[in-house]
């Protein structure tokens, strides 16, 4: 488990420039236990970061880097992930916007400076943005932007949960659509693979000046990889409408996967196992 772990800690820092002290005791378990933790400042430039985007990577950066002298010290060599993920206040408002674009190229200078120093980094998360509904452009421009900067300047991690009114609620469309997205992001950071497959020239010299490779087995081998299920190109029932709208197609994934998605049992051993882990567990806090 500690050469591929399946899980990581998240630890937030109190911008500016604290940490709670449960998040403090959170990082010294987790370091004792070699579970990779990442620690993750939000520095709000106007609220909790001076009104400059160096400033607030400066910041963040040291916050970042108080977390991981932290976890070094109590376990020298325990995984650790840097996350600084600047945001700023609509003054007119209080609003939180952690996805425009003074927010979207300063998250991407974050993950080089954590680079530099030789830390992997998490950015680049659609947490929600700026939106308050699930509207079709905003909800669009603002969490494609953020993944895909983060994917271009070499990210180890870039993932989004479904959320909407500024990082406060789960909206179960919004996991379809950021779904979507990052698919998208991860088909374009996968650059264009050149070899005598792909440049298929045979099949370039049959079908010849003026021909068609609708008919050609290179086609049909390859066809289906350019089509990736898409909830933007469902077909519509109803007369003169040629796609479904997204949010309905959206709906209609999430009902699908709650009526048919059933969680297999755990093998009985397994079961026992975790059972064995929980009471020595509570036996450990009881006794203290």
């Amino acid at each position: 488990l500690k050469k591929r772990p399946f899980l990581s800690a998240v630890v937030c820092v109190v911008s500016p420039l604290a940490f709670v002290k449960d998040a403090l005791e959170s990082i010294i378990v987790y370091a004792e236990a070699g579970i990779p933790i990442n620690i993750q400042p939000m520095p709000t430039m106007t609220m909790t970061a001076a009104a400059s985007q160096a400033a607030a990577l400066a910041q963040g950066l040291a916050e970042v880097l108080s977390g991981i002298v932290l976890i070094q010290l109590v376990n020298p060599g325990n995984p650790s992930i840097a996350s600084i993920l600047p945001a700023v206040i609509d003054p007119r408002t209080g609003d939180y916007h952690y996805s425009g674009p003074f927010s979207e190229v300063t998250n991407a200078a974050g993950i080089q400076l954590a680079h530099y120093y030789n830390i992997p980094s998490h950015s680049g998360a659609s947490l929600g943005g700026s939106s308050y509904e699930l509207n079709k452009f905003q909800v669009g421009r603002e969490n494609v932007y953020l993944p895909l900067l983060a994917v271009m300047v070499g990210a180890e991690l870039s993932y989004s949960m479904g959320l909407i009114e500024a990082v406060n609620l789960y909206h179960p469309p919004r996991i379809i659509f950021d779904g979507e997205i990052h698919r998208h992001v991860d088909i374009m950071s996968q650059g264009i693979e050149v070899n005598e497959a792909t440049l298929a020239f045979e099949t370039i010299r049959e079908a010849g000046p003026r021909g068609t490779f609708l008919d050609k087995d290179h086609t049909a081998e390859n066809v289906r990889k350019f089509w990736p299920d898409s909830i933007l190109f469902e077909k519509s029932v109803e007369p003169g409408k040629r796609y479904k709208d997204p949010i309905e197609a959206a709906w209609d994934q999430i009902h699908w996967i709650l009526e048919n998605h059933h969680v297999p049992s755990l093998e009985p051993e397994a079961q026992s196992e975790i059972k064995k882990i929980i009471e020595a567990a509570e036996k450990e806090i009881g006794a203290k």
